[in-house]
């Protein structure tokens, strides 16, 4: 299944402030989003390797993506319409970078984030699955070098992932964003970001598979 055509530059749009807190810290009253570029994507399946030397700044985010089976240009009304509009559901490992810590840890404000194409450089995207499971009830844990880092469920983003992806999709197409079919949403960390280390990474989402990479020097 091809998600995206290699030829875009554009693979798919990322979530952030997905949580009740993350929006309350920002002053914000829903999601940010940025762009994830096509030449940033891995494939799960090649076992990928990720050099510290080059990205030192670089975060570890167990995502849930969502494949989209159609072009969306207008505002979605429910929940509903979000989830039909999804081809299939797919596990993703987001490496973006901490902006932040490059500033000596001074946060920085949602327009800075958004300026910043909230830190999306990486991502590693598993196989692509049938959307109909309970995608709020499953489980996603992440290991290095055989400990737990942390362990999650889809249910933790605010109000659940449907209406989280309804809250996405809305937010790109009314800032000019067609999502076209085939395109990639992933819908904010599970667990919270973590800093990444030298080490070899586990992240197990359940029915959804199970992704290894590892992190060197």
């Amino acid at each position: 299944m091809v998600l995206a055509a290699q030829a875009s530059t554009i693979f798919g749009f990322k979530g952030s402030a997905v949580t009740a807190d993350s929006q309350k810290s920002l002053g914000l009253d829903h999601p940010l989003f940025g762009v994830l570029l096509t030449s940033g994507r891995s494939r799960a399946a090649d076992k990928p390797v990720i050099r510290l030397a080059t990205a030192p700044d670089t975060l570890v985010e167990t995502e849930l993506g969502y494949v989209i089976a159609e072009n969306i240009a207008t505002r979605l009304a429910n929940d509903t319409q979000a989830r039909e509009c999804v081809q299939s559901v797919v596990p993703v490992i987001e490496l973006p970078q901490n902006y932040a810590r490059r500033m000596g840890g001074t946060s920085l404000n949602a327009r800075e984030l958004v300026a910043a194409n909230i830190g999306a450089t990486s991502y590693i995207v598993g196989t692509p699955q049938n959307p109909n499971l309970d995608v709020n009830a499953l489980k996603v844990s992440l290991k290095r070098d055989g400990q737990t880092l942390h362990e999650s469920t889809g249910g933790e983003v605010l109000g659940g992932q449907w209406a989280t992806l309804r809250e996405l999709l809305n937010q790109i197409t009314g800032h000019g964003h067609t999502v076209r079919a085939g395109s990639i949403i992933i819908s904010g960390a599970l667990g919270g970001p973590k800093p990444a280390a030298a080490g070899k990474y586990q992240a197990d989402y359940g029915p959804l598979g199970t992704l290894e990479f590892e992190i060197q020097p």
